[in-house]
């Protein structure tokens, strides 16, 4: 009888596993966009008096929009527009910070990824504390977002470990390149 060696672990390049570590990232940081729309998509169905409205939206957002329609209940018709628009205005507001966190967390700006999830998580305590009864899918939505949002930070970590050892192994330039907007 022969014994055999197993067999060697497939050998990934550099470029393959950067390749992988920008998908996760991508993938991470895009979910800062699925926040704002779905977000969105929620405030436009409370606009228009939609049965039908999504866990996986902002719980601020729902707040304000409920806010709105409990208050304009015993408001005039210009009071219930203005009360609309300054609404309207906060949700904008606050889905483009969430808009922004994706654009700088698909930059590898870890910051983006912490603010984010920092922020959404207290969106996640207020599902449960909010309203009348906790709304648990809702909080169990918010945690497998931040989940998902962890990865996204995990890959930048991996993306610096490896530009770093790329760097070091002089496969990549010790200087960023110029910027294509130079300063005036």
């Amino acid at each position: 009888m022969t014994q055999s060696t197993p067999p060697a672990a497939p050998v990934v390049s550099p470029l393959e596993l950067k390749l992988r570590y920008q998908n996760r990232l991508r993938s991470g940081a895009n979910w800062f966009y699925w926040i704002a729309a779905l977000s969105v998509i929620n405030s436009v169905m409370m606009a228009t008096e939609s049965s039908i409205s999504f866990i996986f939206g902002l719980t601020a957002t729902q707040i304000i929009d409920a806010l709105a329609v409990f208050l304009a209940a015993d408001m005039q018709l210009e009071a219930v527009n203005t009360l609309r628009i300054v609404g309207w205005v906060l949700n904008l507001l606050i889905v483009g910070v969430y808009a922004l966190f994706g654009v700088f967390a698909n930059q590898r700006k870890k910051w983006a990824f912490i603010a984010g999830m920092a922020l959404y998580g207290i969106d996640a305590l207020a599902a449960l504390f909010i309203w009348d009864q906790p709304d648990l899918l809702s909080f169990a939505f918010h945690l497998i977002v931040i989940w998902g949002l962890i990865g996204g930070l995990r890959a930048a970590g991996k993306l610096d470990q490896i530009d770093a050892a790329l760097r070091q192994a002089g496969l990549l330039p010790t200087d960023p390149p110029p910027s294509a907007i130079q300063p005036m």
